[in-house]
């Protein structure tokens, strides 16, 4: 009898051990494409990015323990120590390797794999009344749902995986307490539930699933699922708000084309809204398709009593809810699953506060296992498989292979779109015509490399129009979705005024230099044409941005500098100090509008002002040293240059001196001057 029981044992951990190895290698088979991925959308905020901007190391972990996590967004303040703190670590030793984004990969589905073979584990125990298939079968399709591709390729989403592990560790913990009634199983699941919520506060849901699986699973009494719930409420009201005793004490506030119920009035809308929501993702979890990286403001329709999505949402989620509820006293599974669904998703229906984004594919991550639970259930329901033999699990495993290779294409293909920024942005954003925030973004990336291209002394400029009018058009795309978007009306004002009419003007200077009276004429039209339109622009900002009026009086300025109004540019900087009397950029850009437009007395006043405001700052002497060359005091401009040196100026301060030195024959101070302007490449940093 002994050695019977020991060959079935042995037999048993055989089966498991072949499984896990399934588990293993399917995963590999459907992540294997993301290993050669590098940084995709968001993962500035991870911050492992070159050496120019390197990431933080091992010693820099006490400071991220003391830090919220990058720019948090809505009322709560975002605080993952242990994700971020993983990642200084790899970083620490992966830093001079030139594959550091394909190794932060490696360890994503590393950590990926482990999720998966410890909810292989908890589901053995959850299903041990049922046949060894079971659990695989649902773990399988967890694995393979192409929802987590979001999670596994996106590096900054590690948080959620760490969340769902230590998640996973806390309910095999808590079951073990009540199995073997040993206080120590309580501690290390609470324990374990403190870091899930350190790695990520998604993972505040599992306080209802933690009593949910005791209830169902367990020969828990009531009495112990109580203390349990009270007990993980306890923690998580710790951990989630006892960093608010060192966190700044106000997060980024969620603007309305991230979600627009910030702004809603009254709770029927959230609650309308929720169900549309709610109905987004269970559609989301049947059909995966289209997948993408952000939705936003008008994505999801906001719900009114006439939105037929929001009745057949709020039809299906009351059928689920009164089958779960039927189902409750006798422990039925089908109960189990719908309400462990709704207990892990209910957060992200925006209907406690609203969610970046409205919708988010990460969200569904541990909800999906719902879904995996349920086709599982299904399929041995139909093919009446619960015995577990062969013959009866053949229709199951053909279902199962039939999902498996829709789903393998989807996850292999947007494993592809996740590559790197552009691959992203690429396959997406054809299908985000209606999200004003991502179409902003994807003009403010476009449109950031080649900001400075103006600047250059040959303009590059018909090379760069293309790009320039690609980013004038998904500007007006945000705009034409919301047309109270602040930074879009910006952006526009800037390409009349910065790209348009600055190039206009150096065509009206070359026709006017050669004597072309006819195509000066017109060009001057187009160049007030360029910078009405840009003064449109930024008047439109102003209107819907009070709170962004200092900045974008600053771009008014500009456009009056370009114009070489400078009285103009005076009153716009003016205000903009005014508005912000912080800035030292703003005070600095006067005392030059000052000069330019001749109003010496003013200028020179201004400047003394500023020197005695920010001792320690270059700007003034520039100006001195600019002013008295210009009225032709050589000696005392060389003298404010030179001070300006001693203190840490721009390079080509000491470059102007080199050369001015160099026609004067003083060879020692030419090349003094020249080796402080190499000096000042690395070390200058220019007043903000």
């Amino acid at each position: 009898m002994g050695k019977r029981r020991k060959d079935r044992n042995e037999k048993k951990t055989l089966i498991i051990s072949l499984f896990q190895l399934g588990l293993v290698l399917l995963a590999f088979v459907f992540y294997y494409n993301s290993l050669s991925d590098k940084y995709s959308y968001g993962d500035d905020a991870i911050r492992i990015t070159s050496h120019e901007n390197p990431g933080p190391v091992i010693k820099d972990i006490p400071e991220i323990f003391a830090t919220s996590y990058g720019l948090q967004k809505g009322n709560f303040r975002s605080y993952r120590p242990l994700s971020r703190s993983l990642f200084a670590i790899e970083y620490q030793f992966t830093n001079h390797s030139k594959k550091v984004p394909q190794i932060s990969h490696v360890i994503n589905l590393l950590l990926y794999i482990f999720g998966i073979l410890l909810l292989f584990g908890l589901l053995r125990r959850l299903f041990r009344n049922y046949s060894i298939w079971f659990p695989f079968l649902v773990t399988v399709l967890f694995l393979a749902h192409p929802i987590h591709t979001q999670v596994v390729d996106n590096l900054r989403n590690r948080d959620i995986l760490l969340a769902f592990i230590f998640g996973i560790i806390a309910i095999r913990q808590f079951i073990l307490w009540i199995d073997n009634t040993k206080i120590k199983y309580l501690i290390f699941g609470s324990v374990s539930y403190f870091l899930a919520l350190w790695s990520n506060e998604q993972a505040v849901n599992f306080v209802a699933v933690f009593p949910l699986v005791l209830y169902f699973f367990t020969d828990a009494r009531k009495k112990q699922v109580w203390s349990l719930f009270f007990i993980q409420a306890a923690v998580a009201v710790v951990a989630l708000f006892l960093p608010y005793l060192w966190l700044p004490s106000a997060g980024v506030p969620l603007e309305f084309v991230e979600n627009p119920l910030v702004n809603s009035k009254g709770f029927l809308p959230v609650l309308g809204t929720a169900f549309v929501v709610l109905g987004w993702y269970l559609k989301m979890l049947v059909v995966p398709y289209p997948l993408r990286f952000y939705y936003g403001y008008n994505m999801i329709d906001m719900a009114s009593l006439n939105n037929g999505w929001m009745w057949i949402s709020l039809g299906i989620v009351i059928i689920l809810l009164v089958i779960a509820v039927k189902g409750f006293k006798t422990k039925n599974l089908l109960s189990f699953i719908i309400l462990f669904f709704f207990f892990s998703i209910i957060g992200y229906s925006n209907l406690f506060m609203p969610m970046p984004g409205i919708v988010d594919e990460r969200f569904l991550f541990f909800p999906s296992l719902a879904f995996a639970m349920l086709v599982t259930w299904l399929l041995f329901s139909i093919f009446k498989a619960e015995n577990g033999k062969t013959k009866r699990l053949a229709g199951v495993w053909i279902v199962i292979v039939l999902i498996l290779i829709p789903y393998g294409a989807l996850t292999l293909n947007r494993n592809k779109d996740w590559a790197n920024e552009k691959s992203i942005f690429d396959h997406d954003i054809p299908l985000l015509e209606k999200s004003a925030y991502v179409n902003n973004v994807y003009a403010a990336k476009r449109l950031a490399p080649i900001a400075h291209a103006m600047n250059k002394k040959v303009s590059p400029y018909k090379f760069i129009l293309p790009v320039i009018k690609e980013v004038e058009a998904y500007t007006w795309k945000a705009l034409n979705v919301d047309t109270t978007y602040i930074e879009a009306w910006e952006r526009l004002g800037y390409l009349n005024a910065e790209f348009f009419g600055s190039q206009s003007l150096r065509r009206l200077k070359s026709f006017t230099g050669s004597g072309k009276k006819d195509e000066a004429g017109k060009e001057n039209v187009k160049v007030l044409e360029y910078f009405t339109k840009a003064d449109i622009y930024y008047n439109k900002a102003l209107e819907y941005g009070p709170e962004d009026s200092a900045y974008i009086y600053f771009l008014k300025s500009e456009a009056a500098r370009l114009q070489e109004n400078f009285d103009r540019q005076a009153i716009d900087l003016l205000e903009a100090s005014r508005l912000d009397p912080d800035s030292r950029k703003y005070k600095a850009r006067l005392i030059e509008a000052y000069l330019h437009g001749g109003r010496y007395a003013k200028a020179l006043a201004a400047n003394d002002q500023y020197r005695k405001k920010y001792p320690g700052s270059d700007i003034p002497y520039l100006n001195l040293g600019g002013y008295y060359y210009f009225k032709g005091d050589t000696t005392r401009a060389l003298s404010f240059y030179r001070i300006a040196i001693k203190m840490g100026t721009k390079p080509e301060v000491g470059k102007l001196l080199a050369r001015y030195y160099t026609e004067h024959g003083n060879v020692d101070s030419a090349n003094y001057y020249l080796q402080k302007a190499y000096e000042a490449q690395g070390t200058y940093k220019p007043e903000k």
